[in-house]
């Protein structure tokens, strides 16, 4: 682990596998500083962010109610998110 990363701050985020190394498990390679409220796949086990979102196939992000995801409130939307625009990275698309 690099000392500079000790103040990193890691909060919210959603993916199959977060770790303090980009091929490392987390068990092994702990993600530095302040890690609060992810939705990590080497911890979350049995479940895959994409299974836990709307309809991401047609770029809806939102977390499906109940999900992990929305418990924790980690990852690009929220659950309760309803203003009929939908996050596209890099541009907005409305329904």
């Amino acid at each position: 682990m690099a000392p500079g990363n000790d103040g990193t701050i890691t909060r919210n985020n959603a993916a199959n596998r977060i770790s303090g190394h980009r091929t490392g498990k987390v068990s092994d390679f702990p993600v530095p500083g302040e890690y609060q409220d992810n939705f990590n796949g080497y911890v979350d086990v049995g479940y895959s962010v994409e299974a836990q979102l709307v309809d991401p196939a047609d770029f809806d992000f939102r977390s499906k109610l109940g999900s992990a995801l929305a418990l924790l409130g980690a990852g690009a939307y929220g659950s309760s998110d309803d203003d009929g625009i939908r996050w596209v990275a890099g541009t907005t698309v409305r329904r």
